[in-house]
């Protein structure tokens, strides 16, 4: 059986495993494993402009995740007064 494409550092013998895995597992526990993946990959986002960007504040690194996300029209027009409106003013504002 040969590897699915991109799958180019997975040998055949490995994605067999892992395929036959996944077909064990059932929908719920590959729906769960998906989900903790796409958290742990924002999360991983979120460290890494924070690391970029060490002022932000939590509104400014969701805004800035969000330009990555969907893009800087999208978040200028759509996003930005949402975020800042829902988490209020920044620190040292009234």
């Amino acid at each position: 059986m040969a590897s699915p494409a991109g799958w180019l550092d997975t040998t055949d013998e490995a994605s067999a495993v892992l395929l036959e895995g996944w077909r064990l597992m059932g929908p719920a526990r590959r729906a769960a494993l998906v989900d903790a993946w796409s958290r742990d990959v924002r999360v991983l986002a979120e460290v890494g402009i924070q690391r970029r960007m060490p002022a932000a504040t939590p509104s400014d690194v969701r805004i800035e995740l969000g330009r990555l996300l969907y893009g800087e029209a999208v978040v200028n027009r759509e996003c930005e007064a949402a975020v800042r409106a829902h988490d209020g003013p920044a620190l040292g504002q009234s």
